[in-house]
């Protein structure tokens, strides 16, 4: 997951930075970080999302991955 997926799953769950950062118990900083691609998404951020109950499953996460590769 890069931050552009990390975005998209933000803005689907109408949730503006600071409200996604609450939810998954992360600084609106470090968020806009890893949106902006300045720090990669780790897999403990990947598993707080899931958990989140955002309802995005891995396949999801993996789907708008392949978008992203396709993109860039």
């Amino acid at each position: 997951m890069n931050g552009n997926t990390l975005k998209q799953i933000r803005i689907a769950a109408g949730l503006s930075q600071k409200e996604f950062a609450i939810q998954l118990g992360l600084s609106q900083t470090f968020v806009s970080l890893m949106e902006n691609n300045k720090y990669p998404v780790s897999d403990s951020t990947k598993r707080k999302v899931i958990a989140a109950n955002f309802e995005i499953t891995k396949e999801i996460i993996n789907q708008l991955d392949k978008l992203d590769r396709l993109d860039a």
